[in-house]
């Protein structure tokens, strides 16, 4: 029974070092989102910002899209600031890819 229990407490060791280490990659991924957040949001007009905290509540996967693709276009020099148009446009696009429309 001895060689079991520590074949036991072996895998039980390993099982929480695999927590440990999921849960350490998850606060890290959090914390980037963070960042890229606040980046943007130093670009951001207020109405914009108030339009993005609407669709982060509402959409949260449509909000972390429309960040990364916000955030790359500021890296890249392609826009300098993002008002509510500019956001709107970007969210309409989002929109429009991922809406099907069947026709009867």
């Amino acid at each position: 029974m001895s060689e079991l229990e520590d074949i036991r407490q072996r895998k039980l060791q390993e099982l929480q070092a695999q927590m440990q280490q999921s849960n350490a990659e998850a606060q890290q991924n959090q914390l980037e989102k963070q960042q890229i957040e606040a980046y943007v949001r130093q670009h951001m007009s207020k109405e914009a910002v108030e339009r993005f905290g609407n669709i982060k509540i509402a959409f949260p996967e449509k909000a972390e899209k429309a960040l990364l693709i916000m955030a790359t276009a500021l890296q890249r020099g392609q826009i300098k600031h993002i008002d509510d148009k500019i956001l709107k446009t970007l969210l309409e696009k989002l929109q429009s890819k991922t809406e099907f429309k069947i026709r009867g």
